[in-house]
């Protein structure tokens, strides 16, 4: 049997399809939007421990002193003693706080133990944690 008409889509029917496809996406998207706090908490939280574990892995490896220096009034931080040439300031999008001050610094030694210290990341109401255990120089965050 031969039929002569061609088979496909209509006009209209894809027209039908993109409408529903959009009306869909209306309602999905704002949900996704609520996401984004909590994905850049994330990332700029991994930032710091990333951070904090070079600091201690260079200390241990050249047998030095060093020390990161965490400013909250500017939301940076940065190993010290690599300087201009070494690792930048990293700009933190979101508070940071190591102390009333807002300015601190967590050393690592040589032996891997380190001064201890916590770094607060604040978006909104999220708050995480980078705590640095002073005996074993551990970076750990809470997420």
């Amino acid at each position: 049997m031969h039929t002569d008409r061609l088979l496909g889509f209509t006009l209209l029917e894809l027209l039908i399809v993109l409408i529903i496809a959009g009306l869909a996406m209306s309602v999905v998207a704002p949900r996704f939007g609520g996401l984004l706090p909590e994905v850049q908490l994330r990332s700029e939280t991994g930032k710091v421990v990333s951070l904090l574990r070079q600091a201690q892995s260079i200390s241990m490896s050249r047998g030095v002193m060093i020390e990161v220096a965490v400013d909250g009034e500017h939301s940076s931080i940065q190993i010290k003693e690599l300087g201009e040439a070494g690792t930048p300031m990293i700009p933190l999008e979101l508070n940071a706080v190591l102390s009333s001050e807002g300015r601190g610094a967590i050393r690592f030694y040589p032996d891997g133990t380190s001064s201890g210290g916590r770094v607060e990341l604040q978006s909104g109401q999220r708050i995480r944690v980078v705590q640095v255990n002073w005996l074993t120089g551990q970076v750990q965050s809470d997420g």
